[in-house]
């Protein structure tokens, strides 16, 4: 049974290395589109993270693993159990059972101790799976301080992504097709001006100037798309 009271953090409580945020979950981002469609202005968009591919075993080495401290890193892993029981010391920083779901990977393995935010989509099908001790997992985020649990030790994670089975999931980015839309307009004759825009980016603000009348500011039309 692994105890859960005793954490320490190389001289320094597991509490200041959560409120430093070494193991609070990042966001994460797909990868994004980079061309932008003709006659169109944006506003640029963050990079996507990048995650380090790892080995299970690499992580699993305290000094390998202190090395690749606050990193992000990507590895297929092997899922050991649930914690349910949150230390002190987490639960002062806001790392509550009520916000965050936490497992641990195999101790002969990576030995990581996971942290993974409640509204993180992952933890519901996680969750809602009940994987077995062994079962294979795909984790994403980045690589916490080491920290001691009861007479052994485990490197804390901030997860970002997790899934069951050991290939890597596809960025929402890679699966989403262009989108191409049609604006129509009178132009100075009576008759309809057709544009056609094929927008890359979703969630980004394009500015489309009036094709019979590009200078006239009055006609300029702004959109937005979320697909």
């Amino acid at each position: 049974m692994i105890r859960t009271r005793t954490w320490v953090l190389g001289g320094m409580i597991l509490g200041s290395a959560l409120v430093t945020g070494t193991i609070l979950a990042q966001v994460y981002q797909p990868s994004a589109a980079t061309n932008v469609p003709a006659q169109a202005t944006s506003s640029e968009q963050p990079a996507a993270q990048v995650y380090n591919p790892v080995t299970a075993e690499t992580l699993g080495i305290a000094s390998s693993a202190q090395q690749l401290l606050g990193t992000f890193v990507k590895v297929a892993d092997v899922f050991y159990q649930e914690v349910t029981v949150f230390p002190d010391d987490a639960l002062n920083a806001g790392i509550t059972p009520a916000k965050y779901y936490a497992f641990r990977t195999r101790p002969d393995g990576s030995d990581l101790l996971c942290f993974v935010p409640l509204d993180n989509p992952d933890v519901a099908a996680l969750k809602a799976a009940g994987p077995p001790r062994g079962a294979e997992i795909f984790l994403m985020g980045r690589v916490g301080r080491r920290v001691f649990v009861g007479d052994g030790g485990a490197t804390t994670f901030a997860v970002d992504h997790v899934i069951l089975g050991h290939e890597e999931p596809r960025s929402r980015a890679a699966e989403r097709k262009p989108v191409v839309i049609t604006i129509e307009r009178f132009g100075p004759a009576g008759n309809i001006v057709k544009q056609e825009f094929t927008i890359e980016k979703p969630g980004q603000r394009y500015l489309i100037h009036d094709a019979a009348d590009p200078q006239n500011a009055m006609k300029d039309i702004y959109i937005t798309l979320q697909f």
